[in-house]
């Protein structure tokens, strides 16, 4: 709503016959206030109110001068000496409830409004602005009804319509807001304005391109027209399309070089997308011109955040506090820049942004991000039940407590929340990507898989596409006398457990190749395969179809029963195997390969690993103790170093036949979750995995045993990152099953 178009222009006074001898001069005063003049009509109602110090006009005339100089104060006081000698003009009214919603005093502001409506019930303007002064004391009922009354009292004004659509916008009654600024667009439909508000309209509704087709439609016919850009920058924006919100952002700074609120809506795009010093280039401008534009303010701050200047980043919130003390938008911001490093102190932010915003969405679901992240789950699950029933509903609120109720355990309400996330939001690719893995870990293998396939659009997904001009494979295409190249995806584990489908596809196609890492090429290779290896990075042979490996499960309909080869589908040459049984040392008990540790690029690392010093309790005397892996960590190598109960060959293991081979010398294999633990059930080796409380979804849930090897049983964690429990349930597992007498 423009706020200035509100103002009544004053109409002549009917004027009382002592005051007659001002009227020329009242007449001259407004003539110069409709054509913009506004010092000369303040000198002339000077001129009046020094002759006639209670002349009502024109104290209410200077009031409404003061009001177009932005003097809202001024305005009050003038209007409400006017006030007091005309207690019954509903236009006197109607102006200082203006001057007062300008000032954000909306209770006052609808005091005089409402006034101004009894005083004068066709006054459509008192009521409009009565309506909207409700919205913003959250009166949304009230409001509504004042729009009634406003379409009511003139069916056929576009600008009733228009008001009242947006009002229904603004509330989450899309249906009904689309039905009146379509409305509105009958009545006006070369509107630019109307365009405008129906593509924000459809926006909030989640009718993404119909409303970026609006706002291109409002900019074909006024292509000056700033807010159609910064309307059309900010969906681009919600929509992370960034290079195409940055251009109608650019669009609206070229139209206007000193909009603040443009340059600010440029950087805060190009921070989201990592362009951290153009950003800051894009602020400072903006802060050139509105220095206290809290904004620019806050958007700096998560540019040098984004720039690793943390603590110039925490002294550009500090300073947006001091100039809005109560703004919960800076204690959010404050809170997502120290969450990293003082979580605490995050989580006193998001506190107090909340209390100053109990609607603030974003602040409850990182607080409740924080506190899953703090393994405070009870506490988060307890601050995302207060997001279920906001309106509108959030989608992000949804997926993030589908996480934490994962994390808990709760996993059908975990894939309820994933569900409804994509129902708001179906292109929220977290949501399927994290419904897909949940659904594989609960055994549902058809859905699970098939939604496994949204891995490829993941922007932080590490397998790049493979751009082939031959058809992808899903399982639609007969490959009966066709060749198909299978080709490896992800990690080296991966590659190993997966790889037991070409087999199986084998039976389908004239001819199969198997593209893996240079690693895994001879242990792959089998005189008996039906399938030809080829090592990754090497020239290609011509193929019909090609599938990634791990799209194998979804093209070939696996199901929990139907996993192929779970009994091992790989072997050692003999010459390796006798090799590496003469590297070892003097058997004085049952041989126990051990792996403590994966790569440390992998992005649960943190979860699945163990430091060597905590699996000291297992190293009985009596057993033979080997390490299956190649490399160690620093912090672990004095501890290796010091144990000459294990044997260690390091660099000696050159690709993984070396280490398959001492796999299949090995009576029992304890390792945590890493490609080791894939090689050892492949080769059919009694394995023990050690996984975390939420381990990766392939070794599904509540089980000891795993489909995908039968020689494989599972020891899961009770509790998120406590090892040492579990440490103690293995070493007791040895002693029970005879591999070592108790110490």
């Amino acid at each position: 709503m423009n706020l200035q178009k509100k103002v009544k222009r004053a109409q002549h006074p009917t004027l009382a016959s002592k005051l007659d001898r001002g009227s020329a001069n009242i007449d001259k005063a407004f003539e110069l206030f409709r054509e913009g003049k506004l010092g000369l009509a303040q000198d002339c109602c000077r001129s009046i109110l020094t002759n006639s110090p209670e002349s009502a006009d024109a104290l209410h005339l200077m009031g409404m001068i003061l009001f177009k100089q932005n003097q809202f104060d001024l305005a009050i006081k003038f209007v409400s000496r006017a006030i007091g000698l005309k207690p019954l003009c509903a236009q006197f009214y109607c102006n200082r409830g203006l001057s007062y919603y300008k000032l954000d005093k909306f209770h006052e502001s609808l005091h005089d409004l409402e006034r101004a409506v009894v005083l004068d019930p066709s006054d459509t303007t008192a009521l409009e602005l009565k309506a909207e002064t409700l919205l913003k004391l959250k009166r949304q009922k009230e409001a509504i009804d004042c729009f009634d009354m406003l379409v009511l009292a003139a069916p056929n004004d576009h600008e009733a319509y228009q008001s009242r659509g947006n009002a229904y916008s603004v509330l989450g009654h899309f249906e009904k807001a689309l039905k009146d600024l379509k409305t509105a667009l009958k009545i006006l439909p070369k509107s630019a304005e109307l365009y405008n508000d129906y593509g924000s309209a459809l926006g909030r509704a989640g009718k993404y391109q119909a409303a970026l087709d609006m706002f291109d439609q409002a900019i074909t016919l006024r292509d000056d027209y700033l807010s159609a850009y910064l309307n059309k920058g900010d969906l681009l924006q919600a929509l992370e399309r960034f290079p195409e919100a940055v251009k109608a952002y650019q669009k609206a700074v070229d139209l206007e070089p000193f909009s603040h609120v443009a340059l600010n809506n440029l950087g805060n795009t190009l921070n989201k997308s990592g362009q951290h010093e153009d950003a800051l280039k894009v602020l400072a401008l903006c802060l050139s011109i509105a220095p206290d534009f809290l904004p620019a303010i806050i958007n700096k701050g998560n540019a040098l955040d984004g720039l690793g200047r943390y603590d110039e980043a925490k002294e550009t919130c500090k300073y947006a506090m001091q100039i809005s003390p109560n703004s919960a938008k800076i204690h959010y911001n404050y809170g997502t820049i120290v969450k990293q490093r003082e979580p605490k102190m995050a989580l006193k932010a998001f506190n107090k942004a909340i209390s100053l915003d109990p609607t603030y969405v974003q602040a409850y679901n990182n607080k409740a991000n924080l506190l899953r992240k703090m393994g405070r789950l009870k506490e988060a699950v307890k601050t995302s039940d207060k997001l279920i029933n906001f309106v509108p509903p959030n989608p992000q609120s949804f997926y993030n407590r589908g996480n934490i109720l994962q994390d808990l355990h709760r996993f059908k309400e975990s894939v309820d929340c994933y569900r409804r996330a994509l129902e708001l939001k179906p292109d929220y690719l977290n949501a399927r990507w994290n419904l897909s893995l949940l659904l594989i870990r609960l055994g549902h293998f058809e859905e699970g898989w098939s939604l496994y396939e949204c891995r490829w659009d993941r922007p932080e997904f590490t397998s790049p596409r493979r751009g082939f001009s031959k058809p992808l494979w899903l399982g639609q295409d007969n490959l009966e006398g066709k060749s198909i190249l299978l080709h490896s995806e992800q990690g080296l584990g991966d590659s190993i457990q997966f790889s037991r489908f070409a087999r199986q596809v084998s039976c389908l196609a004239g001819e199969v190749f198997l593209e893996v890492p240079e690693p895994l090429t001879d242990l792959l290779k089998c005189p008996e395969n039906s399938y030809k290896v080829i090592t990754k990075g090497d020239s290609l042979p011509e193929f019909d179809f090609h599938c990634p490996l791990m799209s194998l499960p979804a093209a070939l309909k696996i199901r929990l029963d139907t996993i192929p080869f779970s009994n091992g589908y790989l072997s050692v040459a003999p010459k390796k195997k006798d090799y590496w049984l003469s590297k070892l040392s003097k058997k004085k008990g049952p041989r126990i390969g051990i792996v403590w540790s994966g790569s440390e690029g992998h992005k649960d690392d943190g979860k699945r690993s163990i430091r060597l010093k905590e699996m000291l309790p297992l190293f009985n005397k009596n057993a033979n103790w080997v390490s299956l892996q190649k490399e160690v960590r620093s912090f672990d190598e004095s501890i290796l170093t010091s144990m000459a109960a294990i044997q260690f060959f390091g660099e000696e293991l050159v690709d993984f036949t070396d280490t398959a081979a001492l796999c299949e010398l090995m009576d029992l294999i304890i390792t945590v979750d890493t490609s080791v633990a894939h090689l050892a059930g492949a080769l059919g080796k009694p394995t023990w995995l050690m996984v975390a409380h939420v381990p990766d979804y392939r070794w599904l849930q509540d089980r000891e045993d795993t489909p995908w090897y039968e020689s494989v049983r599972l020891f899961r964690q009770r509790q998120s990152g406590n090892w040492t429990s579990l440490i103690t349930e293995v070493k007791d597992e040895l002693t029970k099953n005879g591999f070592f007498i108790k110490s």
